[in-house]
Formats: C-alpha cells, sequence, structure tokens
C-alpha cells in the first residue's frame, strides 16, 4: 500500500480494531467519515462495510444497519472469508427480523 492510501485507511484500521473490542459507537465514529467517501465513490468493500454493519446493529442503529446490509449484499464476494461475512449478515438480519416479528 502507498504511504498516502496508509494514513487514509489508518482511520477505517482503527475503527475496525475497535468494534473488535466491543467498542461499536468509537468504532462506528473513526470509521463514519470514510465509509461516506466509499459509498459516494460507488467502492464498497465488504471487509469494511461488514465490520460497520456489525457495530450498527449492535448500537441499535436498525435503519443504517439494514441500508448496509442491502449494500453488502449487493457485492460480489472475493473470498470465502468475504462470503462469510456476507452469511454472518444474513443470520443478524434474520434475527432482527425475527424480532421485529415477536413484538
Amino acid at each position: 500500500m502507498t504511504q498516502p492510501l496508509q494514513r487514509f485507511m489508518q482511520p477505517v484500521q482503527e475503527g475496525i480494531s475497535l468494534i473488535k473490542k466491543g467498542e461499536y459507537e468509537k468504532g462506528l465514529e473513526a470509521m463514519a467519515p470514510f465509509i461516506g467517501m466509499m459509498e459516494q465513490a460507488n467502492h464498497l468493500p465488504i471487509q469494511i462495510f461488514y465490520y460497520y454493519a456489525v457495530a450498527q446493529f449492535k448500537t441499535g442503529q436498525i435503519e443504517p444497519f439494514m441500508s448496509s446490509y442491502e449494500k453488502i449484499k449487493q457485492q460480489t464476494a472475493a473470498n470465502e472469508a468475504e462470503e462469510k461475512m456476507k452469511t454472518d449478515l444474513d443470520k443478524w438480519f434474520e434475527a432482527l427480523l425475527q424480532g421485529l416479528n415477536d413484538v
């Protein structure tokens, strides 16, 4: 990775690290500006948007989670890891729908 790209991606990597530690709000905060730029550029890497969607779900941001989920579903997985991420989000989405139906 080039140095400018590394600098650009550092907050995203920090955000993912925070999300993995369970610090969902901080992770969302770190990643939010870059997620917006990636959406505008129509560049939606599954691995980045997966963690962002997980944090949205964990913080109760249901509509944003559903939007992120839909964007991820439209992407083609490049490898097994990305396919697993998409499958995992399917399960989260199904759990959300089940929870809404139970209300």
